[in-house]
């Protein structure tokens, strides 16, 4: 693997290919947020997916690609490749005993009730705007063509592009994960005590 992109490399790769900082940022993030994505059976998504913007920053700043189509489809050709030298790398180990695997217990009742109960207390910890926004873009109603319709109407309520939309729901339902994960623990270690 090569080293790490030098500033004024990174600079003119990431200009040729999203244009200026300021506009480039949202297509970067998006980009980046879909490669997360497409890893996220590995055990390293968001470093495989730098490799790739690396690899594409570094391309462009050496004058050797002319992208025709989708910047995302260019991203997502490079991250094939990027995924099959990663599985080259990755030995595969097949167990004979499958005794060694455990098995998953099945989440009684009443932890299902202590894990919807702090939910609801983590999700109270927002600010209404907050809860409000996570509510309405992760609704039970939203399915298919209908999410995509409603996630472009609140970004029109919003006054905001779609991945700026996704990245303010990225950043609340990270913070959102991490209390209920404070909670969580909490309560197993004074199980534990």
């Amino acid at each position: 693997m090569k080293p790490s992109l030098d500033p004024k490399e990174f600079e003119l790769g990431f200009w040729l290919l999203f244009g200026s900082q300021t506009d480039g940022g949202d297509e970067y993030l998006h980009i980046w947020n879909e490669l997360v994505f497409f890893f996220r059976d590995f055990s390293e998504p968001e470093e495989l997916t730098d490799q790739v913007l690396d690899r594409m920053i570094r391309k462009a700043a050496q004058g050797g690609i002319e992208i025709r189509g989708s910047l995302l489809y260019y991203a997502l050709t490079v991250a094939r490749y990027v995924r099959l030298e990663y599985l080259k790398k990755t030995p595969v180990v097949i167990p004979t005993d499958l005794s060694q695997f455990e098995r998953r217990e099945q989440v009684d009742t009443s932890e299902r009730e202590v894990r919807l109960q702090i939910l609801d207390e983590c999700l109270e910890e927002l600010t209404p705007d907050q809860r409000e926004l996570i509510l309405e873009y992760y609704g039970p109603d939203n399915r298919g063509r209908k999410k995509i319709e409603q996630r472009e109407k609140l970004a029109a309520e919003l006054g905001m592009s779609i991945p700026s939309l996704r990245v303010r729901v990225h950043r609340i339902r990270s913070a959102l994960a991490n209390k209920i994960e404070r909670k969580l623990r909490a309560i197993e270690s004074s199980r534990i005590t």
